[in-house]
């Protein structure tokens, strides 16, 4: 029996990197989610960590792909969201993070 309604995600590689996808067809149908991504960001992301951080709405016939780096790897938190939380935040429309 699932006692939460968030997921966590996680995605690695090794040092040749890949490009992967997510399938987000386990979520529920008639629900919308908030992404929260965290991907390696590389030298563009003048931050000590260099994480990348990208928030998108998604559901259950989104399939999200990643471009991951050598040695990298991502992080998802999917949470559902209410419509009017919703309104801040742009649909995933298929770019690859």
């Amino acid at each position: 029996v699932r006692k939460v309604n968030y997921w966590f995600l996680f995605l690695l590689t090794n040092s040749d990197g890949s490009d992967e996808t997510l399938y987000c067809s386990f979520l529920d149908k008639n629900q919308m989610y908030l992404a929260s991504i965290y991907t390696d960001g590389g030298e563009e992301v003048k931050t000590k960590t260099q994480v990348k951080c990208s928030y998108v709405l998604v559901g259950a016939g989104d399939v999200i792909k990643f471009a991951l780096k050598p040695r990298g790897g991502a992080a998802v938190r999917l949470v559902p969201v209410t419509e009017k939380e919703a309104k801040a935040y742009k649909k995933y429309n298929g770019e690859s993070f």
